[in-house]
């Protein structure tokens, strides 16, 4: 079916059988009430915290289960399908993702060098959309690579501790610092 198909038909519904239509596709599965959360809510703190669960299940799920880093990235993208115009979430989303890979190393130890690539992309792709933030949001991610720096110095393997020491000094100093 093609959209102009599907709005067609749903124009031919009454007002309950809508609402009764898009309560089950709210039931349908979490990743569609998060969309429904964030795009019926003034805040999304709710949406937001169902992709760090994602995040952080994925590619900080602890010692028993594997590592998926696909879907930590996923998270991100549904994300910014589900809310296009949140820049700051979805910073927020891509600075928990390289957080808690940071966290799994220094909890777990050294993993591989497909792991710390994913992670060094994670944090290019931070600094290519972070100056479209407004100055006090961008001084918070200053403020959170700082302290990531400051917990992983030399203490991560395959460059990833030099990348988060580099991502900080560019971040500082576009902030003019």
């Amino acid at each position: 079916m093609k959209w102009s198909e599907a709005k067609r038909e749903l124009r031919t519904k009454e007002k309950g059988e809508l609402v009764q239509f898009l309560k089950r596709l709210f039931d349908l599965n979490s990743e569609n009430r998060a969309f429904f959360t964030a795009n019926l809510t003034e805040c999304n703190d709710n949406s937001l915290e169902y992709y760090k669960r994602e995040i952080a299940d994925s590619v900080n799920p602890g010692i028993d289960a594997p590592v998926d880093l696909k879907r930590g990235r996923k998270a991100i993208a549904s994300f910014k399908k589900v809310s296009p115009d949140d820049l700051w979430g979805r910073v927020d989303l891509m600075t928990y993702f390289v957080e808690q890979g940071a966290d799994f190393t220094l909890t777990y130890g050294d993993i591989d060098g497909p792991f710390y690539e994913s992670m060094c992309r994670m944090v290019n792709s931070i600094l290519d959309i972070v100056d479209q933030l407004p100055s006090i949001e961008f001084s918070h991610f200053v403020q959170r690579f700082q302290k990531l720096d400051a917990k992983t110095a030399n203490q991560l393997g395959w460059g990833f501790s030099d990348c988060i020491t580099d991502a900080t000094s560019e971040l500082q100093c576009r902030l003019g610092q």
